[in-house]
């Protein structure tokens, strides 16, 4: 049984306008947000510490998936207020 090497956090959730990434230690990172129909609203290449704006994006859930360069993912959803 592996321990993974970092535990990944998006915060705050639920974000305002911005949505900061804290673990990543890897280069060449991408995050993709979608809406709740799948409809990707933003990609972006990120490291660690990286700030996303979500200010433009309407009230409501997202999901989001980070896939580092080994095509490893990580994924989740937060909440835009």
């Amino acid at each position: 049984f592996a321990m993974p090497e970092t535990e990944m956090v998006l915060f705050p959730n639920p974000a305002s306008d911005f949505i900061s990434i804290k673990g990543i230690f890897k280069k060449d990172c991408i995050i993709k947000i979608m809406d709740v129909n799948s409809k990707i609203v933003c990609l972006q290449k990120i490291t660690d510490g990286s700030i996303v704006d979500v200010s433009k994006f309407i009230s409501g859930v997202y999901f989001y998936q980070i896939v580092d360069a080994d095509n490893q993912i990580n994924k989740g959803k937060f909440v835009k207020k």
